[in-house]
């Protein structure tokens, strides 16, 4: 579902910004109004953000917070025995 979200607002994004762009060439090009778009956008995801993990604490026990309960599969072991090199007295190991 969030994925779905997400390329909806990849589809009218550039567009929107395009559209706001062209729309106020007039003052400083166009740039400001179109950072203004972004900067709202940013702040619009921020405050969804903080709404969704106040709610993850408070009514959900703070599941998104926590670690999967699964069991988790235990790599197997492996003893990997290296050959040492033995370097006598006197003599330079290559």
């Amino acid at each position: 579902m969030a994925t779905a979200i997400q390329n909806i607002g990849l589809v009218f994004a550039p567009t929107a910004v395009g559209y706001i762009k062209d729309q106020t060439k007039s003052v400083d090009y166009g740039f400001f109004y179109m950072n203004s778009f972004f900067i709202l956008i940013n702040i619009f995801g921020l405050v969804m953000n903080m709404g969704l993990y106040y709610i993850d604490i408070y009514r959900n026990n703070g599941v998104l917070d926590k670690p999967d309960d699964s069991e988790v599969e235990e790599l197997p072991q492996i003893n990997e025995t290296r050959p040492v090199m033995a370097v006598e007295s006197g003599k330079k190991a290559n």
